[in-house]
């Protein structure tokens, strides 16, 4: 099930996710919700600014009495898993995650950056697959926490610049890369035994350039980089006598924007699609190219895990 209502974060089973860009919550696009035997995921677009650093940021809504872990994985690498215990302030506490630790003594930023794409067959390509970019995930489940006084060994990861060849880009524009390093501290992290309570609840922000998804029909063409902010309101407040104060996000441009606002979205557009049509054009043309007797690549990926384990001991960091 899908919405095009556009909200500032994704609400699933009584916590809410939403992700800061240089500041700002960031629109969420075409949100869909899915459940299945053992977990329950909701997924949405945003758009990403390269070179822009952002945060992550969720909280519990409802009051209950478990304890709760969570993970956040940046384009398939998972570079935080926390034990967060119960409390009965829990429900007004806002987390919010903007760095990590690379080693004992250095943590760095999240940032937006642009992704290298490799157009030479001579080159073999660091990454062909891309399965992993261009998405921001957070995996949040119910536990009962017990403190153990085992120590488990600390493991850094590090988040790496790919570089992917032209034929696996799919339309891929940017990536998450590490920002300015700053020095720190790390002590050793508690160490907990959990037992899951409950479904996995899985929260997914596929992030594109905004000029995209424009031009793919995901964001309203209404809305520029500087615009982020939450434009509905509750089914309840939608009725006709009112219905002349809601911002409509189909429309070109609201009544109050000069002409020269309106030629600025024009120009926009035009770029993106302009820029679209280079890429399918150069695209069709190697593939003529170099169609006749060529042998497809073949990577072999490792498989990820993105949900908690019945007795998985897990750090609090």
């Amino acid at each position: 099930m899908s919405t095009s209502i556009v909200r500032d974060r994704l609400s699933c089973s009584g916590f809410e996710v939403w992700i800061n860009i240089n500041g700002v919550k960031a629109a969420t696009y075409e949100v869909e919700h899915e459940k299945s035997e053992k977990e329950e995921r909701t997924s949405c677009w945003i758009a990403s600014v390269a070179d822009t650093e952002f945060s992550v940021s969720f909280h519990r809504k409802e009051y209950d009495e478990y304890d709760y872990a969570s993970a956040l994985t940046l384009d398939g690498l998972i570079v935080d898993d926390s034990v967060y215990l119960n409390s009965d302030d829990s429900t007004s506490e806002i987390l919010t995650l903007s760095t990590y630790p690379i080693s004992r003594t250095e943590e760095t930023n999240f940032v937006f950056g642009h992704l290298e794409s490799i157009d030479d067959d001579n080159t073999q390509s660091e990454d062909l697959s891309t399965q992993n970019i261009g998405e921001i995930k957070v995996v949040i489940q119910r536990v009962k926490a017990v403190f153990s006084s085992r120590s488990k060994k600390i493991t850094y990861n590090v988040l790496s610049a790919k570089r992917v060849d032209e034929r696996s880009h799919k339309a891929l524009s940017h990536q998450i890369k590490n920002g300015q390093i700053y020095e720190c501290e790390y002590n050793d992290p508690e160490t907990y035994d959990c037992v899951n309570q409950g479904d996995a609840i899985i929260f997914t922000f596929k992030y594109r350039p905004l000029e995209m998804l424009q031009a793919t029909g995901v964001a309203p063409r209404s809305v520029s980089p500087e615009i982020c902010k939450e434009v509905s309101v509750p089914a309840s407040h939608t009725s006709a006598e009112n219905a002349s104060n809601l911002p409509n996000i189909k429309q070109e441009h609201s009544d109050g924007e000069s002409d020269s606002e309106e030629e600025d979205v024009k120009e926009m557009l035009a770029k993106a699609h302009e820029l679209l049509a280079k890429i399918e054009s150069t695209r069709s043309k190697r593939r003529a190219k170099k169609e006749a007797g060529r042998a497809k690549k073949k990577v072999k990926t490792e498989p990820t895990t993105n949900h908690f384990i019945p007795g998985e001991v897990i750090d609090l960091t």
